[in-house]
């Protein structure tokens, strides 16, 4: 009699369905929702706070939108009846969950009862990207005029005062100057860049005849591909002879 409640027990005992990942070690499937895409997808690190949309299948009204394991302040979505959205979910992120360039994992977490039920979603990306280069200022460029040569012109050095510019040793490549002279535009050799200051050469020939140029910086998109832009213009005088 013994015996035979030894099998019953044996045949009566659950099967848990597992996995095994790479490394031969069982994995748990996950119970909970599926995610199919988050709105948005990345932000710009330093950014506000925001909200997360989450669309997938299979959401309740407690489900609760993780960041990193970590449980967001989650909103479910409803219709005008007042039911709640199984494949749409709002969340709140803060914006110190954003400050710095990273990859964050975002999942759903359904009740669930324990055990082999851990009420877990997949997981999906989210991209946190480094912050896109500024648009510079020229607050002013020196010297800011020169007359004009004639014949022999030296190259000489001119010294763009502002802000927001791109130093070279950026991945970006730096800020780089344009001498916009009637219909011709030519960029000028930077030698060095900082911050607020650059300084170009500027070949002789473009200062042979009197006329007026215009001096603009231009800072390219950052490594990761954001923002950058031109500069406000200086003009640059080329006097007829001694300059005021």
């Amino acid at each position: 009699m013994k015996r035979f409640l030894a099998v019953a027990a044996v045949a009566l005992a659950p099967v848990v369905a597992t996995s095994c990942n790479d490394y031969n070690i069982a994995v748990q499937p996950n119970t909970g929702a599926a995610i199919s895409f988050l709105s948005p997808a990345d932000a710009t690190a330093g950014g506000p706070n925001f909200t997360l949309t989450v669309s997938g299948n299979g959401f309740v009204d407690k489900t609760v939108v993780q960041w990193n394991g970590q449980n967001l302040v989650t909103t479910p979505v409803k219709d005008s009846s007042g039911n709640v959205s199984a494949t749409v979910i709002t969340a709140a992120v803060p914006a110190a969950l954003i400050a710095n360039p990273a990859k964050a994992l975002v999942n759903t977490l359904n009740p669930h009862k324990g055990g082999t039920d851990n009420g877990l979603s997949n997981s999906l990306a989210f991209f946190i990207n480094p912050p896109g280069n500024p648009v510079p200022a020229i607050t002013s460029i020196s010297p800011a005029s020169v007359p004009a040569c004639s014949a022999t012109c030296a190259d000489f050095t001119l010294i763009i005062s502002g802000s927001d510019f791109v130093p070279t040793s950026d991945p970006s490549g730096g800020s780089s100057v344009r001498w916009n002279n009637g219909p011709s535009q030519s960029t000028l050799t930077v030698s060095s860049a900082t911050f607020t200051e650059i300084q170009v050469t500027v070949p002789g020939n473009f200062i042979a005849n009197p006329g007026t140029a215009v001096v603009t910086v231009y800072n390219p998109p950052s490594s990761s591909g954001g923002a950058g832009g031109g500069s406000n213009g200086e003009i640059f005088s080329i006097c007829t002879s001694t300059c005021p």
